[in-house]
């Protein structure tokens, strides 16, 4: 059955004489009857917007990673607070993430704090830059007989919590992580990767969302439009707006094509197997982990061009890093040709013969790393 929202309720005053109410004329009443049908509405819509998202939890693609209402009531016991440097602190709701407004009622509030000016949410605790007892007109609890706390009754006007459903639902395998847009997205790419198989489209999409920047969705995109506001950069495309950060620095231009996954700002690049190699690309580092043997430090493997160094049967190039560090490098070398019984000198024989020169980088990335591996570069800024 679908679910129906009650629409006639935004319309209280307008409700009441079709019901043949006896206060449709009475003007007090009115007002109370107002107020109480409008609360209701509110009610209402809290439990629909709570149906939706847990409609939305039933599939991975569209799990919610935050979950909105509209009010919520939390009771603050003075005895409870926390004074500190930075105001007086209180135990937030369990999975609070921010809530813009606290007002003391709900129809016609007398007081109405605003975060980020009169207080802000941190480490599950809702911190108040003035003591919300002095704000807030509060109410005894009695023990005994006798006053024993104050107790306030506070609603949070429109609050977003973070129930993990994306932990829950996808990512709990992976470890605890905080749910985000880009991390669900990420969750849903490896699964498109597990049932359809890994391909290239699906790991640049991953990058592009690890880096936090936009890709195109859709193959032949047009841009048409390119413009900033004060918070974004916006893209416009035939299909879709993308907004980049102010700080981003856009690579497309208006009546550009653009195929699918195509990156819109600068950010990365790659490498990628049996591929010309970008003379703009930085030079390969070899940390110690990637070694094997006593280094001290991280080998550099430049993208220029050197002449080979050959001595007999001994081929090197320059490398950079400490000087021990690189006699070791090409003493291991030596040591692996000896027990392979080949040699970087017959590799060359056997395929055309010894170049005068050679790219170093080019050289690991086609020899020892054998066309497999996949290079991404972060670029500055």
């Amino acid at each position: 059955m679908d679910y129906i929202f009650p629409t006639a309720v935004n319309r209280p005053k307008a409700l009441l004489p079709l019901l043949g109410s006896i206060h449709s004329s009475n003007f007090d009443w009115i007002d109370f009857a107002e107020a109480q049908t409008n609360i209701q509405q509110i009610t209402a819509s809290n439990r629909e917007h709570k149906l939706l998202q847990n409609g939305m939890a039933a599939f991975r693609k569209e799990i919610p990673t935050s979950c909105n209402e509209d009010l919520y009531c939390i009771i603050l016991n003075q005895s409870e607070g926390v004074v500190s440097t930075n105001g007086f602190s209180f135990t937030a709701p369990t999975d609070l993430v921010t809530v813009p407004c606290i007002a003391n009622g709900i129809m016609k509030p007398t007081i109405t704090l605003s975060e980020g000016v009169d207080y802000y949410c941190e480490d599950g605790c809702i911190i108040f830059r003035t003591d919300p007892f002095i704000t807030f007109t509060s109410e005894p609890v009695f023990t005994s007989g006798a006053v024993s706390d104050r107790r306030l009754y506070l609603w949070l006007l429109c609050p977003v919590f973070d129930h993990h459903l994306v932990q829950s639902h996808l990512s709990y395998l992976f470890g605890k992580h905080r749910d985000s847009e880009n991390w669900k997205d990420i969750l849903n790419i490896l699964l498109d990767g597990l049932v359809a198989g890994s391909s290239r489209s699906l790991l640049e999409q991953v990058v592009g969302k690890i880096y936090d920047i936009s890709l195109t969705e859709t193959a032949d995109e047009i841009v048409e439009e390119i413009y900033s506001d004060f918070s974004y950069q916006w893209v416009i495309t035939n299909n879709k707006a993308y907004k980049h950060s102010l700080s981003a620095t856009i690579i497309v231009e208006v009546g550009q094509v653009l195929a699918k996954n195509s990156p819109m700002s600068n950010g990365y690049s790659w490498i990628w197997p049996n591929t010309t190699l970008d003379a703009n690309a930085p030079d390969l580092i070899l940390s110690t982990d990637a070694l094997s043997g006593a280094f001290t430090d991280s080998i550099i493997i430049e993208n220029t061009i050197y002449p080979l160094t050959v001595t007999g049967t001994a081929i090197s190039f320059p490398l950079v890093g400490e000087a021990e560090d690189v006699t070791l490098f090409w003493e291991l070398v030596r040591e692996r040709e000896y027990e392979s019984g080949t040699t970087i000198y017959d590799y060359f024989i056997n395929h055309g013969g010894v170049p005068a020169n050679v790219n170093p980088m080019l050289f690991f990335l086609q020899h020892v790393f054998a066309n497999r591996a996949v290079v991404i570069w972060r670029e500055k800024g």
